[in-house]
């Protein structure tokens, strides 16, 4: 009885997007206590990118992704933009991404996606001052939805409800993106990217699930 008094009080605070799915997770993981599936509303699945490449929790949309020092990036060989998405649970269709973008600039774009699949995505990504919306349809089609600004090193919430998909600097705190499109309805939450450069950066502590 305690701990539901706890979480209704904990859902009506106002947090930053995505914050209560990680604190919800802490309260229902103790002892005793039957923790949802990864990926359910209050047990999001997380990556902080050990080695060298992504697991096998990961599936590659065109970019061959690599991972250094603790951030997914996409590597210096084939397409310099694409997706990953996380596929090692079930997610609902209203679901969201989190990342922490490393130092980018204007040749570097990078940060999370939601309802991937091997035909598309939404992705919200960060080049050092421009935070901006797309819709994909692969291999080629990127449609701009909406813009607004970032900083590297922000971290960077994307979420879908419905046909309202919003992109949001929670660092920032003030700056976010909210549109209404039904090019896609479902899929897995993942990441982003865009380079032109060698890659010096990308993403880390990645978190995605159900929306709360």
């Amino acid at each position: 009885m305690v701990r539901g008094l706890i979480i209704s009080l904990l859902l009506a605070l106002p947090l930053p997007l995505g914050s209560h799915a990680q604190i919800l997770s802490g309260i229902l993981n103790v002892r005793g206590t039957s923790v949802p599936a990864c990926g359910a509303i209050g047990s999001p699945c997380t990556d902080s990118f050990p080695g060298t490449s992504l697991s096998s929790n990961w599936v590659t949309n065109v970019a061959v992704w690599q991972v250094a020092s603790g951030q997914a990036q996409i590597a210096n060989s084939g397409y310099v933009h694409g997706e990953a998405y996380y596929n090692a649970a079930t997610f609902t269709n209203d679901q969201f991404a989190e990342v922490t973008v490393g130092t980018v600039s204007g040749t570097e774009e990078y940060g999370p996606s939601i309802r991937n699949t091997s035909s598309g995505a939404y992705r919200l990504g960060c080049n050092g001052t421009s935070l901006t919306l797309w819709v994909v349809t692969w291999p080629s089609s990127y449609t701009l939805l909406g813009t607004s600004t970032c900083s590297s090193g922000d971290q960077l919430f994307l979420g879908a409800s419905g046909t309202t998909i919003t992109g949001y600097d929670v660092t920032l705190g003030s700056t976010h993106i909210a549109v209404a499109d039904s090019t896609w309805g479902s899929g897995y939450p993942g990441l982003a990217g865009y380079r032109t450069i060698t890659p010096t950066t990308g993403v880390s502590n990645w978190i995605g699930g159900d929306q709360p």
